[in-house]
C-alpha cells in the first residue's frame, strides 16, 4: 500500500513538472510570436533558438526559428538546424527550404542535388515544383524556376500546370514567344479575360514582339471565330496597338456573337472616339 501512495504521488509530481513546462512553453512562444510581429527578430530568434532546442521536433518552433533567422539574413547559422530538421522530417517544404539555404550560402551544387533528390523523391507532388521554383524567385534564379516547373509539367503529365507562374517568368526573362503561349494556355483554363490582357501588355516590349503576338491572336480568333472571349481579347490587342480599322471587323463578329443588334459597334465608336 504504501508503495503504490509513493506511486501515485510521484506519478503526479511529474505530471505537474510536465504540465508546467508545456506552460512556460507556450508563454515563450506568444512572446516569441510577439517578437516577430513587431519586427523585433533579434530576440525572436532568441526565443525561438530556445524553444527549438528543447522541442526539436516541434514544427511551430522550427517555423518561427526559420522566420526570424532569414529575415536577418543569417543564412548560415540557419543551414545546420534545417539540415538536422530535415533528417527526421523529409518533406516537400523542408527539402526546399534547405536547398534555398544551400545556395544562399554559396554551396550551389550542393543546392542543385538536393532541388533534384527533392523532386526524385516527390515526382507526382505538385507541391514540390511550386515550392521550390518558389524559392528560385525569390533568389531571382528565374531560369532555375522555368526549368523546376518545365520538370513538373511533364513528370505530371500536364501539359497546363503551372501557365499562371510559368507566363509570369517569361515576362521577367522577356520571352514573349513563350510567355504568350503560357498566358493563352491560362487563358483557356480559367478564361479570366483581364489577367491576359494584363500580361499580354506586358509582353510587348518590342517591334517584333507586338507583331507576333498579333499574329498569334489572329490564329486563334480565326480557330474560336464564335467564342467571345478569344474575339474580345483580339479586339482589346487591336485597339492597344491602334488597329482600329481591324478592330472594327472583329467588333462586327462580337456584336453577332452576342446578338446586340448594333450595340456593340456603338460602344465601339464611342470608346474610340474618347481614345
Amino acid at each position: 500500500m504504501k508503495t503504490i501512495v509513493l506511486t501515485l504521488i510521484l506519478l503526479s509530481t511529474c505530471i505537474i513538472f510536465d504540465l508546467d513546462a508545456q506552460n512556460l512553453a507556450e508563454q515563450k512562444s506568444k512572446l516569441a510570436d510577439t517578437y516577430l510581429k513587431s519586427g523585433d527578430f533579434k530576440n525572436a530568434s532568441r526565443v525561438y533558438e530556445e524553444l527549438h532546442n528543447e522541442f526539436p521536433n516541434n514544427l511551430n518552433y522550427f517555423e518561427g526559428l526559420v522566420s526570424s533567422y532569414k529575415m536577418m539574413n543569417r543564412y548560415s547559422e540557419l543551414l545546420p538546424y534545417v539540415k538536422v530538421f530535415l533528417e527526421k522530417n523529409k518533406t516537400a517544404s523542408v527539402y526546399a527550404l534547405f536547398g534555398e539555404l544551400l545556395w544562399r550560402t554559396g554551396s550551389t551544387n550542393d543546392a542543385n542535388e538536393v532541388w533534384e533528390d527533392a523532386i526524385s523523391k516527390y515526382k507526382k507532388n505538385q507541391e514540390v515544383y511550386i515550392l521550390i521554383s518558389n524559392s528560385q524567385v525569390q533568389m531571382q534564379l528565374y531560369d532555375k524556376a522555368i526549368s523546376t516547373l518545365t520538370k513538373g509539367r511533364e513528370n505530371l503529365s500536364n501539359p497546363l500546370s503551372f501557365s499562371d507562374a510559368l507566363s509570369r517568368l517569361y515576362i521577367a526573362t522577356g520571352n514573349y514567344q513563350k510567355g504568350l503561349t503560357e498566358v493563352l494556355n491560362l487563358l483557356s483554363s480559367d478564361s479570366n479575360l483581364s489577367v491576359a490582357q494584363g500580361r499580354i501588355y506586358a509582353l510587348i516590349s518590342t517591334e517584333d514582339s507586338q507583331q507576333y503576338i498579333l499574329n498569334q491572336l489572329k490564329v486563334k480568333s480565326e480557330e474560336f471565330r464564335d467564342n467571345i472571349i478569344y474575339q474580345e481579347l483580339i479586339a482589346w490587342y487591336l485597339r492597344t496597338i491602334n488597329r482600329l480599322d481591324q478592330a472594327l471587323d472583329v467588333f462586327v463578329n462580337i456584336d453577332r456573337i452576342k446578338r446586340s443588334n448594333g450595340a456593340e459597334l456603338i460602344r465601339f465608336g464611342e470608346d474610340s472616339r474618347r481614345d
